[in-house]
């Protein structure tokens, strides 16, 4: 599933970046462009962590494939960006299009060649390479506890009376428990685990009664406190109920587990794209569990009537996450 949820992540967010239709999940001529990201970022991941490793090139020579799969995925950028910049501006709502619009608020200039291909590169990696990931999770985690999924395929069957009801909405949004399966996926296999840096301020500041002088980097690893005790009972355990609140109660979540939850980031450089990956994985899972049954290839047929619980859903660490599987039997759901 991995590899069929990183095609459809990158069909979503190039359509979404240049309303161009790329369709990875039918043909491979693109499919090349998902290699490139996942081999670039296994050189991003190290030098988040250790920046002079780029000093003098040192990471070209430790990371050879990656530099060229860098230089594969900017071509890529380049061309679509060419052929979107011949269309028409007036023709497309796309990301492209706003990124046109934008004007520096002190010069008035628009965005260079060079920074419109940054800035559209940024959001197909950052958009659908942790989409897919978080995905990836989701149908791990559901799959591989048979009381969640006994659960969430009840609602959601129960919720909708055809899967063409399924779109943005108040009837999506009931779905408090498919909700809560996702919250605890990225909770547990959070798709940028590792620690984001952050440079203190002039001046210095003050951290949990600590002073940090100024310039320091200080960072926290998001997997490290999405899996402390201190925050979560039985922490390494998938229980989408720490999350769950129906629709009617008093507010829509556990907010003490909230406070230390950041899948993706906390404050103003926190993930701008998080009610675009929520809503595309409400949608996903919403329509695959209507549809069709789910189970894992090496599960026997009774699984689902079971009281099992998912292992962990493991990641590597590159830039954004690596991932593989889970493999996956799909079956027209047999309507009543």
């Amino acid at each position: 599933m991995s590899k069929a949820f990183n095609n459809l992540a990158f069909d979503i967010m190039t359509a979404v970046s240049f309303d161009t239709d790329f369709n990875t999940m039918e043909k491979p001529e693109y499919r090349f462009a998902l290699k490139a990201i996942e081999d670039s970022n296994v050189r991003l991941g190290v030098l988040l962590q250790a920046p002079e490793l780029s000093l003098r090139s040192l990471d070209k020579k430790l990371f050879p494939t990656a530099y060229v799969a860098k230089y594969k995925f900017v071509k890529f950028i380049r061309t679509v960006m060419a052929k979107r910049l011949a269309a028409s501006k007036a023709t497309s709502k796309d990301i492209f299009s706003f990124l046109q619009d934008c004007k520096d608020p002190d010069s008035g200039k628009e965005l260079s060649i060079a920074e419109l291909s940054t800035e559209t590169a940024t959001f197909i990696v950052a958009g659908a390479d942790t989409s897919s990931t978080s995905m990836a999770a989701v149908s791990h985690y559901i799959t591989g506890s048979s009381s969640c999924y006994r659960r969430v395929v009840e609602e959601v069957r129960n919720t909708f009376s055809s899967v063409d009801e399924i779109c943005l909405g108040p009837k999506l949004n009931s779905c408090a428990f498919l909700r809560a399966c996702i919250d605890e996926a990225l909770r547990l296999s959070p798709p940028g685990g590792s620690a984001l840096w952050r440079e203190v301020e002039h001046g210095g500041t003050l951290i949990d009664g600590t002073y940090v002088p100024g310039h320091c980097e200080v960072a926290v690893g998001i997997y490290s406190i999405h899996h402390s005790a201190t925050y979560y009972t039985e922490p390494f355990f998938y229980d989408p109920k720490r999350w769950y609140r129906p629709q009617d109660a008093k507010g829509s979540r556990n907010e003490s587990s909230r406070l230390p939850y950041m899948p993706f980031s906390v404050g103003p450089r926190s993930c701008v794209g998080k009610p675009l990956a929520i809503a595309q994985m409400m949608i996903v899972f919403a329509r695959l569990i209507w549809e069709y049954e789910l189970r894992r290839a090496d599960y026997d047929s009774d699984w689902a009537l079971g009281d099992h619980n998912a292992a962990e859903y493991v990641l590597k660490d590159h830039l954004t996450a690596w991932k593989e599987g889970p493999v996956l039997r799909f079956s027209p759901r047999v309507k009543a």
